[in-house]
């Protein structure tokens, strides 16, 4: 038998190099399960980060979406707490009177809703689209309604007809919305201030959201006079014209 100058043999030699190799094994083994365990808890606070993160984007984007289709409405009906008709504008005809567009009186085309679906956690806005048209073609589609808020307007209704139903539009405002319900502070029959509360999910993260958008000139008449208001005051359209105050 071989003996070495450290006094040990050969096959002494190779038993304490096979433990060494063991225990570097379990040793490796420890430091990879941690390095994985770190690893995984990282992946998963930044996939709850990112899910956090796209949640209340998402939220942001629905109230920005919403202040700016509902706080330059000239009239807003909260048909439900899911739904809401818009007397949006008053830009028909363009030749208007007086050299301002509009003639104080709700056309098709000025219309609009916000509607809160459950079943697909949509909210979509739907309108006509009547780009293109002009003349007697748009006069005969682009019909005078009753001004939201002051008489009922089912605009889904008007727009399934035959006539208008190539022309409607419907464009998703936001997805995802677990919960959804619209609340309206009235003056004159007209909601002057909406109420949004909803919630939005993404992923595993859920936001809750709160927001109160004021119009910004609600127009306070319902008749299709174009000089003056009920109240006596002038139409909505000569203030603009004329600069009065309000």
């Amino acid at each position: 038998m071989h003996v070495r100058r450290d006094g040990r043999s050969s096959a002494q030699r190779s038993g304490l190099t096979l433990v060494e190799l063991v225990m570097s094994a379990g040793l490796s083994t420890i430091v990879v399960g941690a390095a994985m365990s770190l690893m995984w808890s990282v992946s998963r606070e930044s996939s709850l980060t990112t899910s956090d993160q796209e949640t209340a984007s998402r939220g942001r984007l629905l109230i920005r979406r919403l202040e700016g289709l509902i706080r330059g409405s000239r009239t807003v009906a909260v048909d439900s707490t899911t739904q809401l008709t818009l007397w949006a504008r008053d830009d028909y005809p363009t030749a208007g009177v007086g050299g301002v567009p509009g003639d104080d009186q709700a056309q098709v085309s000025e219309i609009e809703t916000i509607k809160y679906d459950a079943a697909t956690k949509r909210v979509t806005r739907t309108y006509a689209d009547f780009s293109g048209l002009s003349g007697a073609t748009l006069a005969a589609l682009n019909s005078t309604q009753n001004i939201p808020g002051a008489g009922a307007v089912n605009l889904g209704s008007i727009l399934s007809g035959a006539s208008l139903a190539p022309y409607a539009r419907s464009e998703v405002l936001a997805e995802g919305v677990a919960s959804f319900a619209f609340y309206g502070v009235n003056k004159g029959g007209k909601a002057v201030i909406v109420i949004a509360d909803f919630s939005v999910a993404f992923g595993t993260s859920m936001h809750t959201f709160h927001r109160t958008i004021q119009l910004a000139a609600p127009a306070y008449f319902v008749t299709n006079s174009s000089a003056s208001s009920t109240d006596g005051g002038p139409s909505f359209r000569l203030r603009q014209k004329a600069a009065w105050s309000w």
